[in-house]
């Protein structure tokens, strides 16, 4: 049996049809979702069959039955409370961001343990792929077999990695990964056969 709920008429049809190509145009999509079921009780659907022409659960839709009638189309906004802080400072960011073009090119997981060592701070690799791009760096997957590689290329990227953590103040040794850099021109491109992030 379905589910009825009253619903305060806050705005008349149209105003809830022109909230609706408001929030449209602002591209509140979760706003727009919410204000159609709104619209489909204001028709005389049930809390269940208006759940259900806008895709949720019965109980979301009550949830939003709810707060429409308790703050009118406020109650509706969602409201994430600026999610969790970052890790790293902007402060932080911008040292990181200065240490890294300074020495680079270093792998990822050369930077994953720079920003352990350097900064206390831990990082998935997953998500020190996000904080680079983030922090508008790009990568790619280095090629093993470079015929422009030194024969001291490991050796050259662990003097990078110790002076940058000599920057920081701090050692590590790590080895692996995927090379990070502020890529240039001078910078060998992929070839057709080799993969770029």
């Amino acid at each position: 049996m379905p589910r009825s709920k009253d619903v305060k008429r806050h705005l008349s049809e149209d105003e809830l049809d022109a909230a609706i190509d408001e929030a449209q145009k602002a591209e509140e999509t979760r706003l727009v979702r919410r204000l159609c079921l709104i619209k489909n009780l204001y028709a005389g659907d049930s809390v269940t069959e208006a759940a259900n022409r806008v895709g949720t659960t019965q109980p979301t839709a009550s949830r939003w039955t709810d707060r429409w009638n308790e703050h009118g189309i406020d109650g509706l906004r969602p409201d994430f409370g600026g999610g969790r802080p970052p890790k790293l400072s902007e402060q932080e960011q911008e040292q990181l961001c200065e240490v890294l073009e300074a020495h680079q090119p270093l792998t990822t997981t050369h930077v994953q343990r720079l920003i352990e060592e350097g900064f206390g701070v831990s990082y998935s690799q997953r998500h020190i792929s996000r904080l680079l791009k983030n922090l508008n760096m790009r990568y790619a997957i280095p090629r093993p077999e470079s015929p422009d590689r030194p024969d001291d290329a490991e050796e050259g990227l662990e003097q990078r990695l110790e002076a940058a953590l000599d920057e920081l103040d701090d050692d590590i040794v790590t080895d692996g990964g995927v090379v990070v850099g502020f890529l240039d021109e001078a910078w060998p491109r992929p070839t057709d056969n080799s993969r770029r992030l």
